[in-house]
């Protein structure tokens, strides 16, 4: 069926691409609503389409070259190969040049630059713009892992074991993973490879007094259950309740009955004060930028500017020194974020460590968007 990859792009998507520049923040919906749901376009043109608007969020300065001309499906797609190709190997100078070849603000790069060379920035700029693979994390709190392989192999799905993750499978297919035997059974869920490499650097066993500070739906919490084995107790805490109703949905498919939840207000500055000086090991996944997760999500490097990386950085050391009192004297305090900028990372450890002398550094792990096929993240773990 003739799909019109060689015909101009339809006016009402150009519209749609400009909306989701215009917007950032409402991007995702806008592409959930006119394309992945709109059943009138048949599920080929869905996939061009959603694909095409995620070029353009990715490549804007490519795309807007040619916004304004009847340029095909085809021929875009032309273009972006032959920019690509010309970035392969380029030497950089300046920060002007590497913001413009990949549609970045100059802001987010000047930042980069504070840590990272011209030739880190432009491999961590090009991985980003390439799609994350997908992840799962095997529930072996219910299930072994090969019966657990083993039926999403009788369900077509292809995986591999991820080796420096004991619970982690790389998806090699597009599959519809949540409607498979394993998902439905609670022996599998979807998760990020930086997520679950954050929790196995938490230090995890049996008979532990475990808090996940900012557990929004409580993928690190699950995870938890996994490296305990259901012999810790895991406290997940929130500031807003309606991640509750998601997180105990997922705990009762996956049969975690060690999760105890609890809501605190965003202000307090002594949340929880029974747990004070009580948890062997404390989770702080901050609110950050989600810098790390443009592969998944390239609308987000157009929401946020320099003075809103400044206030999440302020926000995370607020957080980081309330949540930090929950850790007991030889406990660990991991704080963490899917970001990899300085101002979210480094600097706010480092603010931490100079207001809070009972901690120390431990382990400090950046894993960059080009080192591995998912996320980019950063987590350091502190010691009380």
């Amino acid at each position: 069926m003739d799909v019109g990859v060689n015909q101009p792009v339809p006016d009402f998507l150009r519209d749609l691409y400009r909306q989701c520049l215009h917007e950032p923040a409402l991007a995702k919906g806008l592409i959930q609503k006119h394309i992945v749901k709109n059943r009138s376009l048949g599920s080929k043109r869905r996939r061009l389409y959603q694909q095409w608007i995620i070029d353009g969020l990715r490549w804007k300065n490519v795309y807007q070259k040619t916004l304004a001309t009847d340029t095909s499906l085809t021929t875009y797609n032309a273009i972006l190969d032959e920019h690509i190709a010309a970035l392969q190997n380029k030497m950089y100078q300046n920060i002007e040049d590497l913001a413009d070849d990949f549609s970045f603000s100059c802001d987010l790069v000047t930042s980069l630059a504070k840590k990272y060379s011209f030739s880190d920035i432009a491999k961590i700029l090009l991985s980003m713009h390439t799609p994350a693979e997908v992840f799962l994390r095997m529930n072996t709190y219910l299930q072994t892992p090969p019966q657990i392989q083993k039926s999403l192999q009788q369900d077509g799905i292809e995986v591999e074991k991820v080796p420096d993750l004991p619970f982690a499978l790389k998806v090699l297919r597009k599959a519809q993973l949540t409607k498979c035997h394993a998902y439905k059974k609670g022996w599998v869920d979807i998760q990020d490879y930086g997520s679950q490499m954050i929790v196995d650097h938490m230090q995890l066993g049996p008979k532990l007094n475990i808090v996940d500070g900012c557990c929004r739906t409580g993928g690190k919490s699950l995870a938890m259950q996994n490296y305990t084995q259901g012999q810790s107790t895991i406290h997940a805490v929130d500031i807003d309740t309606r991640v509750f109703t998601e997180l105990q949905k997922r705990s009762k498919r996956m049969q975690a009955t060690h999760i105890h939840t609890y809501d605190i207000p965003a202000e307090d500055p002594n949340p929880l004060p029974q747990l004070a000086g009580k948890a062997d090991r404390v989770l702080v996944d901050a609110p950050c930028s989600s810098f790390g997760t443009l592969k998944r999500r390239p609308w987000l490097k157009y929401q946020y500017n320099a003075d809103d990386i400044k206030k999440f950085a302020v926000i995370q050391l607020e957080v980081l020194q309330r949540q930090c009192q929950w850790v007991k004297p030889g406990g660990l305090l991991i704080y963490a974020v899917c970001s990899i900028l300085p101002e979210e990372t480094t600097e706010v450890v480092t603010q931490f460590l100079q207001m809070q002398t009972g901690f120390s550094s431990h382990i400090e792990k950046y894993i960059l968007p080009y080192q591995s096929s998912g996320d980019g993240f950063y987590l350091h773990v502190l010691k009380r």
